[in-house]
This record gives C-alpha cells, sequence and structure tokens, in this order.
C-alpha cells in the first residue's frame, strides 16, 4: 500500500506527537541510577602452600576453587602420597588441579604410608582358565 508523501509527514508527525514513534526513532529513556551492588568480600587466598595432609578445612577453603564440599572430599581422601592423587582418585577436576598445584604439597610420614597402602585396593587378579 502506498501512501501520498503528505500523509507520511502527518503520519510521522501523530507518532511523534503522541509518543508512539516507532523504536527507531524514539529516544532512549535514561534509566533512574540503581544503587551500586556492593561485590562480594573478595576471597582471602593463602599465600603460602598448604600441606594436603594437615590443613585444616578453613586453609583448604582459602585456596581458589576449594568450597566446602571439596575441603570435605580432600579431607575424607587423606592420606595422600603425591598431589596428583587428588585427580587419579577423582577428589578434584583436572582444571581446579591446574589451579591448586603451585598452592598445595604433600609431606608424608610414615604412618600416612601405611595408610595409605592400606586405603589402595589391589588389583583385579585374571581368572586362571
Amino acid at each position: 500500500m502506498s501512501f501520498n508523501p503528505k500523509w507520511r509527514v502527518l503520519l510521522a508527525a501523530g507518532w511523534l506527537c503522541c509518543g508512539q514513534a516507532p523504536g527507531w526513532a524514539q529516544q532512549p529513556t535514561p534509566k533512574p541510577d540503581a544503587p551500586a551492588a556492593k561485590p562480594a568480600a573478595p576471597k582471602k587466598h593463602s599465600p603460602k602452600p598448604v600441606n594436603l595432609n594437615t590443613a585444616s578445612r578453613e586453609e583448604l577453603m582459602r585456596l581458589p576453587g576449594v568450597g566446602g564440599k571439596t575441603a570435605d572430599k580432600i579431607i575424607a581422601g587423606r592420606p595422600y602420597l603425591s598431589k596428583a592423587r587428588l585427580v587419579t582418585e577423582n577428589v578434584v577436576t583436572m582444571g581446579l588441579y591446574r589451579n591448586l598445584k603451585e598452592r598445595v604439597f604433600v609431606q608424608v610420614t610414615n604412618e600416612d604410608a601405611k595408610k595409605a597402602a592400606a586405603k589402595q585396593v589391589p588389583a583385579p587378579v585374571p581368572a586362571k582358565k
């Protein structure tokens, strides 16, 4: 449908006067200033490396990416003979391990080594034919 140029001008004027202008013709209305959201308190990261076999839950939770559940899983899986056991025993994901490996260490005592050896499941023996 084709409009006479005069009608186009009248329609445009009517839209602008009545506030019914198309979106491209309207000026954006400024939004009222919303109160600034307070940023969450930054998590204080542990400045020195943490021993996986002796660290408390709170010390573990200071590590980046470690929350309450992960800290509990780390504590439940003790003792560790190496840092890599966090991944091989499916305690943390590889991505989290990459963030943690420079911030944790393992100090193994004789007692820890005995507990870890007892914790290991022996490999299945193949059946004889």
